[in-house]
């Protein structure tokens, strides 16, 4: 069974990009919550032992999508070019990483 996921790109201080892959409220069985994340202010909670994310604790007001990118490809994570779970991305702004998603 696969499991909707949705992905996330968000500026969090200093103009750094978070990566972050979750699934969203809908379990797939019809129960649905009020979507909290990503919203304009959060926490990351991360295992002290491998950095997951556990839980990410939402503090602002929730934002709106702003478009859909398409899957990531094999030759993408071969490459090296889709980005891990949880990932802080310094080298480019959330502006670049987003017009290069989109033309995918």
């Amino acid at each position: 069974m696969t499991r909707s996921k949705i992905i996330l790109l968000g500026t969090v201080t200093g103009g750094l990009v978070l990566f972050y892959d979750y699934v969203p409220a809908d379990d797939g069985r019809g129960f649905k919550r009020e979507r909290k994340f990503p919203c304009t202010e959060f926490t990351l909670l991360r295992d002290k032992r491998d950095g997951l994310i556990v839980n990410v604790v939402c503090g602002g007001t929730a934002l709106e999508p702003e478009g859909e990118a398409p899957h990531f490809s094999a030759a993408d994570f071969e490459s090296g070019r889709a980005p891990e779970d949880g990932q802080i991305i310094s080298d480019r702004s959330y502006d670049q990483i987003r017009r290069e998603l989109m033309k995918t």
